[in-house]
């Protein structure tokens, strides 16, 4: 079984990976609406204040083929996550997912 995990610049060329991001394309696209509406009320409901420009931002990052650049998506997500958990949570959480990864790629090695 090969492990897909050993280059992560890979990741584009796995066949279920573009399946995955031409799905996510077909639900972020600005012609459907009722997803995009979905997606608001949901994340607001859970005390997200994310906007129709984040969506919009991410459907423009899915459609470039993943060519962007991903800094540029992400960048005001500390922001939300700091509104919503407080900074000392989300380093916590940062961490644990630095610790994780690097435990997973001395595995792959």
């Amino acid at each position: 079984m090969p492990n897909i995990f050993r280059n992560p610049l890979d990741f584009p060329s796995q066949s279920g990976i573009k399946t995955a991001g031409n799905t996510a394309k077909i639900f972020f696209s600005p012609d459907n609406r009722t997803f995009r509406l979905a997606i608001l009320a949901y994340a607001r409901m859970n005390g997200v204040n994310i906007e129709e420009e984040n969506i919009d931002d991410l459907y423009r990052y899915l459609e470039s083929g993943h060519e962007s650049d991903f800094d540029q998506l992400v960048e005001g997500g500390p922001d939300v996550m700091k509104d919503q958990y407080g900074f000392n949570e989300i380093e916590q959480v940062a961490q644990k997912f630095h610790s994780s990864g690097q435990a997973c790629m001395s595995k792959t090695a």
